[in-house]
C-alpha cells in the first residue's frame, strides 16, 4: 500500500529524533507542496510538532517532532498505580 503524504511526513520527523527538519526540504525533496496542511493533519492526530522562531536563507522554516514528557506520558499509562 502507497504511503499517504502525512506518514511520509511523520516518518521524516520521527527519523529526525528531535532534530530540526527544513520546510524546504518536504517541499524540493519530498514534493509535498502542502506541508502546512500535512503538519497540520499530524497536530490534529496528537502530534506535538514545534516550528522553529528561525528560517533559512530562503525564508523557509524548520519543524521537529516533540517527544511527549515522560511525566505526561505516565498519566496516561494504566501500568502506573496511584500512590
Amino acid at each position: 500500500m502507497k504511503k499517504t503524504q502525512k506518514q511520509k511526513v511523520l516518518e521524516v520527523l520521527q527519523k529526525a529524533e528531535g532534530e530540526w527538519v527544513s520546510t524546504r526540504y518536504f517541499k524540493q525533496q519530498m514534493l509535498i507542496s502542502e506541508i502546512n496542511a500535512r503538519l497540520t493533519n499530524l497536530k490534529d492526530d496528537g502530534h506535538v510538532i514545534e516550528t522553529s522562531p528561525f528560517r533559512d536563507e530562503y525564508g523557509f522554516a524548520f519543524h521537529r517532532l516533540k517527544q511527549p514528557d515522560p511525566v505526561q506520558v505516565a498519566m496516561f499509562d494504566e501500568t502506573v498505580q496511584p500512590v
